[in-house]
């Protein structure tokens, strides 16, 4: 399976979450913000970074990309986030089905 599967996967068990939880989500469109989804509290928005965790078999660790990846016609740059471009991120393992929640001033770190 892809990165980009499984990055829609793990967003997509994310907002199915969110909304189970009662939640209102929004999903930008197009893939240029630094965020994925955001979440409607009636007077803030929280901007959300979705991230897909797999299991490094060497440190028996679970693991995520904590860099931004964008692409463009000849190379793929990547480079971390800054406290600004989101408020949270969400980290989904497929294989539990388990959801962690940090801010971004962790996630970043």
């Amino acid at each position: 399976m892809d990165t980009k599967l499984k990055s829609d996967i793990a967003e997509s068990a994310v907002i199915t979450e969110l909304l189970k939880r009662g939640f209102r989500v929004l999903k930008p469109v197009g893939d240029r913000l630094p965020y994925d989804l955001a979440i409607d509290l009636s007077n803030k928005l929280l901007r959300i970074q979705v991230k897909s965790a797999w299991f490094n078999s060497k440190t028996q660790y679970f693991g995520v990309d904590v860099r931004r990846t964008k692409t463009n016609r000849r190379r793929m740059l990547r480079a971390r986030y800054s406290k600004n471009d989101f408020d949270f991120a969400i980290l989904y393992i497929d294989s539990l089905h388990v959801f962690y929640v940090m801010p971004v001033s962790v996630f970043s770190k």
